[in-house]
């Protein structure tokens, strides 16, 4: 995956996650702004990563989705960040489940910002 900036970031989930391009589509002829990563990410990965973390055996799925959120929270403008403090990470309060699995697939970056928020 290229290097990613928090203005496109949005296109590097796209690319890193394509099964999300129709959730994306549709939450933008819903008027959502597509520079307006924080919505993107509460309405269109949020509910995926509930769904994963709800279901059992897809974890290649979560690997991925994890592989994406550990770039995010390597890097180095604190905007993208933030994405992952403000507005991912609550998914994973809402149950002790989730939190357990999640962890699993965290790299050490995402653990660490992980740690931060709680």
């Amino acid at each position: 995956m290229a290097k990613f900036e928090y203005n496109t970031l949005t296109h590097a989930l796209l690319e890193a996650l394509p099964e999300l391009k129709p959730q994306y589509e549709e939450a933008e002829r819903a008027c959502l702004e597509p520079g307006w990563v924080h919505m993107v990410f509460a309405v269109v990965v949020n509910p995926y990563l509930e769904s994963l973390l709800a279901a059992g055996g897809r974890d290649d799925e979560l690997r991925r989705v994890f592989a994406f959120l550990e770039q995010m929270a390597e890097h180095s403008d604190p905007t993208v960040q933030d994405v992952l403090l403000q507005t991912v990470f609550g998914v994973l309060e809402e149950n002790k489940e989730w939190r357990k699995r999640a962890r699993q697939h965290m790299g050490e970056a995402t653990r660490h910002l992980y740690q931060a928020f709680r």
